[in-house]
């Protein structure tokens, strides 16, 4: 790492991870926490993040992608990059539900013309919904397949 931030001195470094969810994901009833031995990854990649920062002021980026996950366990991934995260689902703009936090190291340049609509959730996540139309559930579906109860808002779990 050290090498890649000195040998490249006018590069900006991006750093983009997904460390493994199973210990934090609200799917898994066995789930062990924001301290399970997978969930637990997290803390290499401040790690990483650090020693970049150290070689690279100001040259650095973090991405960080998780599964929603109870208040207590986000904690932790918010000190990756000193930041609280972002909850971005699928469900905005398709019929699937797909919610994921997305924690930065520097607050998103948003474009000045997009159109959002922000949602503060329960566990006091900002979640950020595209201002776009829905993909409807026919153009998802394969041909001859269609949902049990047709009346419904139809969202997949995945």
């Amino acid at each position: 790492m050290t090498h890649i931030a000195l040998d490249h001195p006018l590069s900006l470094i991006c750093l983009t991870v997904g460390p493994p969810c199973a210990d934090v994901s609200e799917l898994n009833a066995h789930r062990k926490g924001a301290q399970g031995v997978s969930s637990a990854l997290r803390d290499h990649v401040k790690r990483i993040y650090d020693i970049l920062v150290l070689y690279a002021p100001n040259r650095v980026r973090g991405i960080m992608e998780c599964t929603r996950m109870d208040v207590e366990d986000i904690l932790p991934y918010n000190q990756v990059f000193n930041s609280e995260p972002y909850l971005v689902d699928a469900k905005g703009f398709a019929p699937v539900s797909r919610p994921r936090l997305w924690l930065v190291s520097h607050p998103p340049d948003w474009p000045l013309d997009a159109q959002w609509k922000w949602r503060q959730t329960s566990g006091g996540v900002w979640e950020v919904i595209p201002d776009v139309p829905r993909i409807p559930i026919d153009k998802v579906v394969r041909p001859g397949w269609s949902p049990v109860d047709e009346s419904a808002d139809h969202v997949f779990h995945c």
